[in-house]
């Protein structure tokens, strides 16, 4: 599902291992590699390609799972700055988020975990839901109602997501942020199509 990219690094992760502490750029790499090789990678291998000794994880992590809990943390982090903040195109992936180069591991990491069902993916659509509820205005007489038509929208707009990444993988953070831009434009935005309320009453919050 996932194609394997060794053979071309992100230029962020190569920014990285140059640059970043060391704590730091074990999480940055472990990302990527988790994201496009898959949640069985070694720690030998993260900590290599992070130019780092394999004994750091256990020293910063506590070895692997503390790793991959230190990843989730970082990637709900960067989701949070990355959450559109209108229904509008243009309020789609807040550019701080975009900036950074490591995005397309970010986005390789989201879309593995919502494919195999890892704790994050369950604190990603709790968290998505939450948001896209607070976008539709939630009241005090139709709350629940707002709150099952978010979470619809989100498991509908979530699972097209991930079969269209899996059909075709974006290559490189520009290419992964109009992934974004564009699932989001097309999975989630037409399932509010029903919502009585004309655009203009979603405001930007």
């Amino acid at each position: 599902m996932f194609r394997h990219q060794d053979e071309r690094r992100t230029r962020a992760v190569d920014d990285l291992r140059a640059s970043a502490p060391t704590k730091q750029r074990l999480i940055g790499v472990a990302v990527d590699a988790f994201g496009r090789d898959g949640f069985g990678v070694g720690i030998r291998t993260i900590a290599s390609r992070a130019t780092a000794a394999a004994g750091t994880v256990q020293y910063h992590f506590g070895g692997k799972d503390g790793l991959r809990d230190a990843c989730d943390r970082h990637v709900l982090t960067i989701i949070d700055k990355a959450l559109p903040v209108s229904f509008l195109p243009e309020g789609v992936v807040r550019e701080q988020a975009a900036e950074d180069g490591a995005f397309e591991g970010v986005l390789c990491y989201c879309m593995r975990s919502l494919a195999e069902g890892t704790p994050l993916a369950r604190q990603l659509v709790s968290r998505l839901t939450s948001h896209v509820y607070g976008l539709l205005g939630a009241s005090t007489e139709d709350g629940h109602e707002r709150r099952e038509q978010a979470s619809q929208v989100v498991r509908f707009g979530l699972g097209a997501m991930v079969l269209d990444f899996a059909m075709r993988q974006p290559v490189g953070s520009d290419d992964s942020v109009r992934f974004v831009k564009s699932a989001w434009e097309t999975e989630f935005v037409p399932h509010f199509a029903h919502d009585k309320r004309g655009p203009d009453d979603h405001a930007v919050i």
